[in-house]
């Protein structure tokens, strides 16, 4: 209810002036100011008349600013200076005593005041870890999309930890459960198994003729696995860079995309088929690395090879 007017102070120990709402200008000494409940004088005289004059009003007074809950023990007036002994409502909560100097003031019990803060801030740390959460899971969804496009769908995505598994929906093989760490490593298990079998074949495309005239790259790869070389023929719709985010998930495994080749997806699958009899047939061996890490990088024995085309196929297949 009081201002202070900033021009006018020289420091605590000086005076200034300052403004109340209710009786408009005055001038003080800011420490006093600072330090009494009522700044303003005519504040004061107004809060010295109205307080109870007797015990009995003082009673009231008191219930009246802290509710029917509380009990008043006997106590003995005293103006000001009345020390009064107060209970809560809760009987598993302690008496506590109070100096009544301003009834406006009179503060209820301290252990319903610190159960009240621990619930507030309770509340506060719920809606931090919630809104936390929130941002962790936009962010993980846009690296998820940044993964794997439009493929899956996470309308039901619960999402809590990073490894904590989550329902998301494979547009090819539907829903299935995973943890938003994996999935971003991976992707759907079904269909990891399908690509090291290869997804496309003859009668894939006699059942769905449309999908032969999509835009889609044939492509070649060398990779390094520790001190192991070997190469990869392909295929995919999407950027190699896409198709093979996977791959940067091995420790010790390195590529290289040596060649691309746009084609329609029929033609990309025929040319494919074409390599592996000409060249990988005669080139294949036991990939470095376990069945169980093949699938989490989606890199199939069929079609990986340890020799590198000759010179004749690569000019003939990718220039």
């Amino acid at each position: 209810m009081v201002e202070l007017d900033i021009p006018s102070y020289e420091g605590q120990n000086a005076e200034a002036n300052f403004t109340c709402k209710l009786h408009g200008e005055f001038c003080r000494r800011v420490i006093y100011a600072l330090l009494t409940t009522n700044p303003c004088p005519e504040c004061a005289r107004m809060a010295q008349h109205n307080f109870p004059q007797d015990a009995e009003s003082l009673k009231r007074a008191i219930l009246l600013a802290l509710g029917s809950g509380y009990t008043v023990e006997p106590f003995e007036y005293a103006g000001r200076n009345t020390e009064v002994g107060l209970c809560c409502g809760n009987s598993e909560h302690p008496p506590f005593k109070r100096i009544i100097g301003n009834i406006s003031r009179v503060r209820g019990c301290p252990t319903c005041g610190q159960q009240a803060a621990s619930k507030k801030r309770q509340e506060a740390i719920r809606r931090l870890a919630k809104r936390s959460r929130v941002d962790r899971f936009e962010a993980w969804l846009a690296a998820a999309i940044e993964t794997h496009g439009e493929k899956f769908d996470y309308s039901h995505v619960d999402y809590r930890t990073a490894r904590e598994k989550v329902n998301i929906i494979c547009s090819v093989h539907g829903p299935f459960l995973q943890s938003p760490a994996d999935h971003l490593a991976g992707g759907c298990r079904k269909c990891a198994d399908t690509d090291l079998k290869g997804r496309y074949t003859d009668e894939f495309f006699e059942k769905h003729p449309d999908a032969g005239y999509q835009p889609a790259l044939l492509y070649y790869l060398r990779l390094r696995f520790h001190e192991v070389g070997f190469y990869k023929v392909g295929i995919t719709i999407n950027d190699v860079a896409k198709r093979h985010a996977m791959l940067n998930t091995l420790p010790g495994l390195k590529f290289d995309t040596l060649a691309e080749a746009p084609m329609t997806l029929r033609e990309a699958y025929e040319t494919e088929q074409k390599i592996q009899l000409e060249h990988g047939d005669r080139s294949r061996s036991q990939l470095p690395f376990p069945k169980y890490i093949q699938r989490q990088i989606r890199v199939g024995p069929s079609e990986c090879f340890l020799r590198p085309l000759t010179a004749e196929m690569f000019a003939k297949y990718f220039v």
